[in-house]
């Protein structure tokens, strides 16, 4: 039966239903089908990015490695360079390199020249300089982490100087125990000025090494009474 449009009837319309349903079956197969292209290339992509990064991590190794052998192998001639060096050169001569022979046994004159100190030349090395910079980071982390524990914690803040106070407690009594060393050292010389002097009164030989061994005597007495006296008996 047909229409004045040239259209089948169709009856209850169950064709266009099934064409409906395989187009939706068809789109999602088709969706899931790209779901999985794309899962399957993502881990592609990072088996990829994975891949060079270990290419590169192994590149590295090997190029340090290198440098390393070569540094090391270098280390005499550059990074040291003056601590092992020709006693004879500009730097570190200390005396002429000629001597005449008709001077005999004599030496030759000093020559003064400046020359840089051991730690100088340590400073020079690149791993030294790592080290130093690496313990000043240290430091410096440690100290703003007690300020900033102590802050956060306490409400203060203190960058060490408790630790430090309390070390220096004792220190004028200390610069007062050092003073007296000090002037007992410096009176040693006034001291052995008078015992030479008074020795120089006695005219007779035999008073006069009385006078000595009496002296020596005194000596050795006070190095045996010593370790009694409460200042020595302490710091032993």
């Amino acid at each position: 039966m047909s229409d004045d449009g040239g259209r089948v009837a169709t009856g209850n319309g169950s064709i266009p239903n099934m064409d409906s349903n395989n187009a939706t079956s068809e789109s999602i197969a088709r969706l899931q089908q790209e779901a999985s292209i794309r899962k399957i290339r993502s881990k592609l992509e990072e088996c990829k990015t994975h891949f060079m990064k270990d290419m590169q991590g192994k590149f590295a190794c090997m190029i340090d490695d290198v440098i390393k052998e070569m540094q090391h192998n270098d280390l005499h001639l550059n990074e040291f360079k003056g601590l092992i060096s020709d006693q004879h050169t500009e730097i570190w001569k200390n005396r002429p390199k000629a001597v005449q022979k008709e001077k005999g046994k004599r030496l030759g004159d000093k020559i003064f020249t400046a020359r840089d100190s051991i730690f100088t030349c340590l400073y020079r090395v690149p791993h030294m300089k790592t080290i130093y910079h690496s313990f000043l980071v240290m430091l410096f982390m440690m100290v703003s982490h007690t300020a900033i524990h102590d802050y956060v914690t306490k409400g203060v803040l203190n960058f060490g100087q408790r630790t430090i106070n309390n070390g220096m407690r004792g220190f004028w009594r200390g610069v007062g125990i050092w003073s007296v060393m000090q002037a007992s050292v410096f009176l040693v010389y006034f001291g052995l000025k008078l015992w030479a002097q008074v020795r120089l009164t006695f005219r007779k030989r035999h008073s006069s090494e009385i006078y000595e061994n009496a002296t020596l005597d005194l000596k050795n007495l006070m190095n045996e009474d010593a370790p009694h006296c409460p200042v020595v008996h302490q710091y032993n």
